[in-house]
């Protein structure tokens, strides 16, 4: 890496962002400096972003097809239809509830850490 940021912000090191030296081959724009702060765009955080768009999709297709099931699974499970809506509005409150102590893990530990 050739600049490390500082977590605190206290020297002029925590406006670089973290680089590795084959992100500086990917960039799709020239670097910009817009109001004193160096900036860029690279290929790899495009598709970060398409990734985590991709997966956040999905993720709401799987929990929607409880709509269209929800006959079935009153029969099937016995559970009333009322249970069935808490369970599917019950998937957004896990993440939110679940996202706070992972961002803090990968904070505290790295994302390369939290992913093994």
């Amino acid at each position: 890496m050739n600049q490390i940021r500082d977590s605190h912000g206290d020297n002029e090191e925590s406006t670089n962002l973290l680089r590795s030296e084959d992100e500086h081959d990917n960039e799709l724009v020239p670097k910009e400096t817009i109001g004193g702060v160096e900036t860029a765009v690279y290929k790899k955080r495009w598709w970060m972003l398409f990734v985590y768009c991709f997966t956040a999709t999905a993720q709401g297709m799987i929990w929607n097809t409880w709509a269209p099931l929800t006959g079935a699974a009153v029969i099937g499970f016995q559970w009333t239809e009322g249970q069935i809506t808490a369970l599917q509005a019950l998937s957004g409150l896990v993440y939110i509830v679940a996202a706070f102590p992972i961002l803090y893990v990968i904070e505290k530990y790295g994302v390369k850490s939290f992913a093994l």
